[in-house]
């Protein structure tokens, strides 16, 4: 029986050993490679096995360090390339405190052995994820003697230059955001690995600049007050750093864009960050002063970022490249990944606040170049829909003097959606821009006034917006007729193109006889067809208006074969000649006489019909009631003869407890 984990490191020696696993060192000569082949290695190493931590001295945990920091021989087995390596990465995960010891020593021989593998030039990415993995241990149970061993051996810049493997971007973050109570806790290490980090965007490494990126932008969303994180935070927003993250942003390396933008956008949007971006002012000045100004005063690095805007919009207008495809010879533009965070980064300077980011956002004529770029990618729905977004957020967000709604209202966004071909990529967000105008203009002047100059508006909405908020509306299978202009074949292209139906709907009596399982809905149309018919029947026959009354009713339904033989012998083949006003009168007796019975027999089948419905109905409603009653008789009774057996005394509740009669007596 063998236990593991951190409950039984808490008491050591009483851990039980396997038996074979302890014969191993019986033996003098039993090596390394032994005990690593040994399927209960792992378990005794966390079950605290003293003789395997006798067994593990200096020497051996070196040969353990090489296991995972040495890329294998070519002639190596199966054990040598990833067994072995793998059962080592797995003991110094165990996180043994003999281990430690032997590593934090004074001679640091361990160290020294163990981060050598940062001087390599070429790092295998299985081999850095089992450096990676022990180093952050490391670091984590003693941080400020490993860091001091790293600043001292200058490993600090071979971390920073090998940010492009995630193992190694893990360990830099990990040295980045240590937790401890001392606010300049190894703050002069941090700082310096920080710049060395920022230098990395001058790097034409896709992935070095993506792991950058991410290690700043993962630092920036750590907020806490410790660990020197607003010391960092003011270095980062630094000039001269600013400046680097700046010009890889407006670079013609679409990864450095990328990747510069990224760190611009998780400052600017993050909420503790705001002192980066407003100058902070003295108490002791007067509130109300500062509440009337109508310009705030805004940050080095707010004017650094502001500046840079211009070049930003450039980018989003330079020249489109296109790719050949495959598929009919046909060519495809390429909008790429840079114009996309750069409208993005846009989008979140507009909604921070900052009248100054407006104003040169607007100054740039950075709205019309978004929606130029909209109409010209059809079939570029991520774009799309964060051009939804900026426009959902003028429109809302923003008041009638705004500059930025001003600018949206000014552009040919409007032109654009009359003018719309509907069969692009873009038709549903077209529509969903038109609605969100449509609402807007009952909360914004302006936006109402400038719709309301365009009678070209009023003639889209009514022949393309409405009709097509109609089609979205309908439920999915729902068969609802939407009309429209012609069903000819000229304009069964117009009705595609408006997204209408091609082909004439069907009738709704065509709709009911296809629905064989809607009995109850056929019957009733039977029944009502027949009401219509007797009307015109006895309008035909009779030359006098009828009063009905119930008695007439049922005594027309009492009528049988025979009565209406009786009267058929009344006809005119029996009859002499008779004047023309009498035959003519005749003439119109013989549709009633023939009519009037198979009005009658339609509709006594059709009640007929619908009593056998209703009877059947009602005798299964009696059967399930009657079965509901019989279980609840009987479950009655049987409570009742179980309080009977049970003796009446001061403690049986009274009739209406409820947990009596669910639970039964205690």
């Amino acid at each position: 029986m063998h236990f593991g984990g951190a409950f039984w490191q808490t008491f050591k020696g009483f851990q039980f050993s396997s038996h074979s696993f302890d014969q191993l060192f019986t033996n003098e000569n039993t090596t390394l490679s032994d005990v690593l082949d040994d399927e209960n290695v792992i378990q005794e190493m966390k079950n605290q096995n003293s003789k395997l931590y006798d067994f593990l001295n200096p020497q051996r945990i070196v040969e353990l360090i090489q296991l995972i920091t040495v890329f294998p021989p070519e002639d190596a087995d199966h054990k040598r390339g990833h067994k072995h390596p793998f059962i080592a990465s797995e003991i110094f995960s165990c996180e043994s405190q003999h281990i430690f010891d032997q590593f934090f020593a004074d001679d640091k021989m361990l160290l020294i052995e163990f981060f050598k593998f940062l001087k390599d030039d070429y790092i295998n990415t299985t081999l850095a994820g089992y450096f990676s993995k022990f180093a952050i241990s490391l670091v984590h149970h003693n941080p400020s003697f490993v860091i001091g061993f790293i600043e001292e051996h200058g490993y600090l810049q071979e971390i920073a230059s090998k940010v492009w493997s995630k193992s190694i971007a893990d360990l830099a973050l990990k040295i980045l955001t240590l937790e401890d109570l001392d606010s300049n806790f190894c703050i002069e290490p941090r700082t310096k690995l920080l710049n060395m980090v920022i230098s990395n965007f001058s790097s034409s490494n896709p992935l070095s600049n993506y792991f950058s990126a991410e290690i700043l932008c993962e630092l920036v969303l750590r907020y806490n007050e410790k660990n020197s994180w607003r010391e960092l935070m003011i270095l980062l927003a630094s000039s001269d750093n600013i400046k680097l993250i700046i010009d890889a942003a407006t670079s013609s390396d679409i990864s450095q864009v990328t990747s510069g933008i990224r760190v611009l956008k998780a400052i600017i949007s993050s909420a503790s960050c705001d002192f980066l971006l407003r100058v902070n002012r003295g108490s002791n000045e007067d509130d109300s002063r500062v509440i009337q100004e109508e310009t705030e005063e805004i940050s080095d690095f707010c004017k650094q970022v502001i500046d840079s805007l211009t070049l930003l919009v450039r980018k989003l207008e330079r020249p489109t490249s296109y790719f050949d495809s495959c598929v009919k010879n046909t060519t495809i533009k390429i909008l790429g990944d840079d114009r996309i965070k750069i409208v993005e980064f846009l989008h979140i300077c507009m909604k921070i606040g900052i009248k100054a980011f407006e104003l040169k956002i607007v100054s740039t004529n950075a709205i019309p170049s978004i929606i130029n770029l909209f109409f010209d990618f059809d079939m570029n729905s991520i774009y799309h829909t964060l051009v939804e977004q900026v426009i959902n957020s003028i429109l809302i967000l923003k008041g009638d003097n705004d500059c930025l709604l001003q600018a949206l209202l000014n552009s040919d966004l409007i032109d654009k959606i009359i003018l719309n071909p509907q069969l692009k990529g873009y038709s549903g967000h077209v529509i969903r821009i038109a609605n969100l105008l449509n609402k807007s203009q009952y909360a914004q002047d302006v936006v109402r006034s400038k719709l309301s100059k365009d009678g070209r508006w009023a003639e889209f909405t009514r022949n393309y917006l409405e009709k097509r908020n109609e089609v979205e509306a309908r439920k999915l299978g729902e068969n609802k007729k939407i009309e429209t202009p012609n069903d000819d074949k000229r304009n069964m292209i117009s009705n595609y193109l408006q997204g209408l139906s091609l082909h004439p709907q069907k009738k709704p009596e065509e709709d009911d006889k296809d629905n064989k399982d809607d009995l109850f809905d056929r019957d009733d149309d039977e029944n009502l067809l027949a009401k219509d018919e007797e009307p015109e029947a006895e309008i035909i026959t009779s030359s006098k208006p009828t009063e009905f009354t119930i008695e007439d009713t049922v005594k027309s339904e009492d009528n049988n074969l025979e009565d209406v033989g009786e009267e058929l012998k009344l006809s005119d083949l029996d009859k002499p000649e008779e004047t023309p006003e009498k035959s003519q009168e005749v003439k119109h007796e013989k549709p009633e006489e023939k009519y009037e019975p198979v009005v009658e027999e339609k509709s006594q089948k059709a009640e007929e019909n619908v009593e056998e419905k209703v009877q059947e109905k009602v005798e299964e409603n009696v059967e399930e009631r009657f079965e509901e009653n019989k279980f609840e008789e009987d479950t009655k009774k049987e409570v009742e003869v179980k309080i009977a057996e049970d003796s009446f005394n001061d403690n049986h509740p009274v009739d209406n407890d409820c947990d009596y009669w669910r639970f039964g007596p205690n």
